[in-house]
């Protein structure tokens, strides 16, 4: 029930006339008497209860606490490394922190050189269909 995350018995009809479908219109002339504001009321409520949304820039430099080289650009040198380091048979993960690279980053890469058929890595097939349906 979503009243678990603390909204409003109206917040919450109002997210259930949406979910069934209901028109603006409809659930203005719904019975439960609803008003313009009482849905600007509920969105806002809505809002409140999601907390604040990091921006893409502020997703990135999150992630490069951790991981600080993912999505940067390869360089030549990079790629000279990471083929001697796979030819050595360094599992990925140890690939990955010696070049700060994300393990998904190091397969990705490794697939694009052709170290790697794409069956490979399965997940990279799903992390592109994903990125596909985003842009559609």
């Amino acid at each position: 029930m979503i009243r678990s995350r603390c909204i409003s018995m109206k917040t919450e009809q109002i997210l259930r006339m949406m979910a069934d479908g209901k028109t603006y219109a409809e659930m203005l002339r719904s019975e439960l008497k609803v008003t313009r504001q009482d849905i600007a009321d509920a969105a806002a409520e809505i809002l409140q209860v999601l907390g604040p949304r990091l921006e893409p820039r502020t997703k990135l430099e999150a992630i490069r606490q951790t991981v600080p080289r993912v999505y940067a650009k390869w360089s030549e040198e990079e790629d000279r490394r990471l083929i001697a380091m796979f030819r050595r048979k360094l599992l990925v993960g140890e690939i990955a922190a010696k070049l700060q690279r994300s393990e998904m980053g190091i397969k990705a890469r490794l697939v694009k050189l052709g170290l790697m058929s794409p069956e490979q890595v399965p997940e990279l097939k799903k992390l592109q269909e994903r990125r596909r349906r985003r842009w559609l």
